[in-house]
């Protein structure tokens, strides 16, 4: 478990510049394009780019060596967070969407990546422990990102944070690099092509059969994230026009302080759930103890 401490370091690190940078960013784009319609196609690039990456990430971490994947992602991004401070102002408009391409998408693979090695890191019997460690130190990045991302805006300016940011990426790429761990189990190897295309196949065919049969139920959850995701889209976008318009000398603030207090009662409620959870022995939605008892 040593060298997996050293590695939630290297995550949490990366975790939290990208929370540093998520405010950054977000007010970033309103202040140099001062559309809130501009500002709102950002985040939904970044969204979408996320959501289309999941698709293949599955596929990615299958085939492909997965501390490449993530040393990969991080040094991707930190070179698009440089590219975005060498590039001239006119320019900057239309590399902050590149950047946000780039940000979804590597982050998706990489936490893909990351979860995925756990048990070939640590070993099946610690895999709760360490998958506690990792959101306890995204937990930690998170209230650290917010809090101070207000901070370093407002006294440092935009560029030191996306400098800030990617300095992080190079930190965990890294740490990751160094590390003399596995991610992959040593048994797995690589299969030849023809058993790769099949077993591909059959994945893909098992996963279509699945997904006919949980079709309503998962139409239903769809749409029940499609609607909550429509409001956290939208206060996502008001909230850097609201916090520029409070203090348009130190627009980022508001919205540091909004993040910091809902990342800290994120991880309060967390913490209180599991210990309820513990106490009771019932877990959400069961209607029932662990136990079996009703």
């Amino acid at each position: 478990m040593g060298h997996f401490r050293l590695l939630v370091v290297g995550n949490g690190i990366s975790a939290y510049g990208s929370y540093l940078n998520m405010v950054a960013l977000n007010v970033f784009i309103y202040h140099v394009t001062g559309s809130a319609l501009t500002a709102g196609l950002f985040m939904a690039v970044r969204l979408v780019t996320s959501v289309l990456a999941g698709f293949v990430a599955g596929r990615l971490v299958s085939t492909r060596d997965r501390k490449r994947l993530m040393v990969g992602s991080d040094v991707t991004q930190a070179l698009a967070l440089l590219a975005l401070l060498l590039a001239p102002d006119g320019a900057r408009v239309g590399l902050l969407f590149a950047l946000a391409v780039i940000t979804g998408s590597c982050a998706t693979v990489s936490q893909v990546a990351l979860r995925s090695s756990v048990p070939e890191i640590v070993g099946a019997e610690h895999r709760a422990r360490a998958n506690g460690l990792l959101v306890t130190g995204r937990s930690l990045a998170m209230i650290a990102g917010f809090a101070s991302s207000g901070l370093v805006v407002a006294h440092l300016g935009y560029a030191t944070a996306f400098a800030l940011d990617a300095v992080t990426f190079v930190i965990s790429a890294t740490i990751m690099f160094l590390l003399p761990v596995r991610t992959r189990s040593a048994a797995a190897g690589v299969p030849a092509e023809g058993a790769a295309e099949q077993e591909e196949s059959g994945a893909a065919r098992g996963f279509a059969r699945a997904l006919l049969r949980t079709a309503p139920l998962l139409a239903v959850m769809i749409a029940v994230r499609a609607v909550d995701g429509l409001g956290s889209s939208s206060h996502n976008v008001a909230l850097p026009i609201y916090s520029d318009s409070l203090d348009p000398a130190h627009p980022a603030t508001f919205i540091s302080q909004f993040w910091a207090t809902w990342a800290l009662g994120n991880i309060v409620a967390q913490q209180l759930f599991g210990r309820v959870t513990k106490k009771t022995g019932r877990t959400p939605g069961s209607g029932r103890s662990r136990s079996g008892r009703a």
